[in-house]
């Protein structure tokens, strides 16, 4: 994906956590933007060559507005966190991405069906890694198995492994977006042919339908 594209994303979806590292990796004053991080991947956009003016709120979680221009052969990007204005000047947007073997970690917060919890916990770490970063940085396998993320029982709506909080909000609305679409073309399906847990929020929205 272009690192610019990848920027706007962000800050469409209100997303602005800079990091500040005590060493440039690349002798130059970089400052980094956290895109993706998970047990699978780590993935920052780098300001290269940039300096930074105005006040930057790193517990900031309100709404934010910004904008990037190109003016004297640098990019200027501003942002408005509430009253405060950041001001980063750079020669040019980077990506930075590490991988990881998950296969071996996860973090699983609430109790019962923790097999299918693991299932869905890493098909979701799976399908972000696909959706936010591209293909390339999946094997032929993960990119068959993170298609599983639509399927209700294998994904948040059942077994959800994290709290609320920590799911991939985006993420949500799609597939309730999807349930939905599927719902109209098949009222013949009832809530009956799928047999979801009582906490199943898949259930709870196909019985509102």
């Amino acid at each position: 994906m272009d690192a610019f594209v990848m920027l706007q994303e962000l800050l469409e979806q209100e997303q602005f956590e800079l990091i500040f590292p005590e060493r440039s990796i690349s002798g130059q004053p970089d400052i980094r933007l956290v895109y993706l991080m998970n047990d699978a991947v780590e993935s920052f956009l780098v300001f290269h060559n940039a300096r930074m003016t105005g006040e930057y709120r790193p517990d900031y979680e309100g709404e934010i507005s910004a904008s990037v221009s190109f003016e004297d052969m640098e990019y200027i990007l501003v942002v408005h966190q509430g009253d405060s204005v950041v001001t980063i000047f750079f020669e040019d947007l980077l990506t930075d991405v590490h991988l990881y073997d998950y296969g071996e970690i996860g973090h699983f917060w609430k109790k019962n069906y923790e097999y299918l919890r693991q299932l869905e916990y890493r098909l979701a770490i799976m399908r972000d890694k696909y959706d936010y970063l591209g293909e390339e940085y999946c094997t032929p396998e993960e990119q068959k198995l993170a298609m599983l993320v639509d399927f209700p029982p294998l994904n948040y709506c059942c077994y959800p492994a994290v709290p609320e909080q920590y799911s991939n909000c985006k993420r949500k609305e799609k597939i309730l977006r999807n349930l939905h679409a599927k719902a109209k073309g098949t009222r013949k399906h009832t809530n009956e042919q799928y047999k979801y847990p009582s906490d199943c929020r898949a259930g709870e929205y196909r019985r509102r339908l």
